[in-house]
């Protein structure tokens, strides 16, 4: 296996934000989700902005690139992105944890992003950056909330797994420019495939004025796909996992994290 195998790169990812969120308290990570909401807010923004008046296919390519900028920000910067924080999940399925232990992460974090997202609505809506922009919000919106179950479902499956694969080469590159790379190309995907990404939409959404069931209808849907295209990608890695012998020190490390875990997700 290569240095750069995926598999790899999840059990480093996994060991750093281990190691990282085990010295924040509750406040530090609501704020630093409530960061990551504004980031992919910014990103979403000025990815529509980047297309208008240009050819359908360009403006989704340009939009992909200028979205990633959100990512980027998250992944450098250290903040709490909801559908990257569902990678943990590995961690905690390969050590035995119950769901309880990763449960109250997601829930802090969720709130946190759809807080800071919230706020980049009222923000931009108020900048007067947006006026321009308004009908093509609209049409955002009114396009999202319009999917199937379904439909959205599948493309939150599509669009995390692709989010998630982007968190992983952008956590193992070694310089800043590896990262940018990394993280550019899959989201460069997801975004001109049209994909669902469940923070994306808290910004999305109440930016083109969608009502409030159109935004439950879209937003739980997508959700569920984020956390499954998640799952799909570590059930892979798991199954790798599960047909490895580890080491003798690999199962004291095992060990070890299970103890430091205990102590850590009880106080969250």
């Amino acid at each position: 296996m290569t240095d750069f195998g995926i598999f790899q790169a999840v059990a480093n990812y996994i060991d750093n934000t281990k190691n990282n969120k085990s010295e924040k308290s509750v406040l530090e990570i609501t704020l630093l989700s409530m960061l990551a909401g504004i980031f992919i807010s910014l990103g979403a923004f000025v990815s529509v902005n980047v297309g208008v008046d240009l050819p359908l296919g360009l403006a989704k390519f340009l939009g992909g690139l200028t979205f990633s900028a959100g990512l980027i920000m998250v992944v450098l910067l250290g903040a709490e992105l909801f559908t990257g924080n569902v990678l943990t999940t590995f961690h905690f399925i390969k050590n035995g944890f119950s769901v309880k232990s990763f449960m109250k992460l997601w829930v802090l974090v969720y709130i946190g992003n759809l807080i800071g997202s919230m706020l980049a609505v009222y923000l931009l809506a108020h900048s007067g950056l947006a006026s321009n922009l308004q009908e093509k919000f609209n049409g955002i919106a009114q396009m999202k909330t319009s999917l199937t179950f379904l439909e959205a479902l599948t493309r939150g499956i599509f669009c995390n797994f692709l989010v998630c694969v982007a968190i992983l080469i952008g956590n193992q590159a070694k310089t800043v420019q590896g990262k940018v790379f990394g993280i550019m190309v899959p989201i460069t995907i997801f975004i001109a495939s049209g994909y669902e990404h469940s923070v994306a939409n808290m910004f999305f959404l109440p930016m083109g004025h969608a009502t409030l069931s159109g935004f439950f209808n879209n937003i739980i849907p997508v959700t569920i796909g984020n956390i499954l295209g998640a799952w799909l990608l570590i059930g892979l890695l798991y199954y790798s996992y599960s047909h490895q012998k580890p080491s003798a020190a690999q199962a004291d490390n095992i060990l070890i994290a299970k103890e430091q875990d205990s102590k850590t997700f009880t106080k969250v």
